[in-house]
């Protein structure tokens, strides 16, 4: 079987949970902070979130023939 596959992956969270989807680049990322940022601001709440990454793992098990 095949080692893990590792990837840092970016998100928007919230102390340690992350509040908005994984994206591949960080650009993505830094759009998605703005975003809530300002709809954070416009509720009168303050922005208490930040930019994160996230090592993303990724597994596969053995081939299992397909018989029809």
């Amino acid at each position: 079987m095949a080692d893990p596959i590792f990837e840092q992956v970016f998100t928007v969270a919230r102390g340690d949970e992350a509040i908005t989807s994984y994206q591949m680049t960080q650009a993505k990322a830094e759009a998605d902070l703005a975003r809530v940022q300002a709809a954070m601001v416009t509720a009168s709440l303050t922005p208490d979130i930040v930019l994160a990454t996230v090592e993303k793992t990724t597994t596969y098990g053995k081939p299992i023939p397909i018989t029809a």
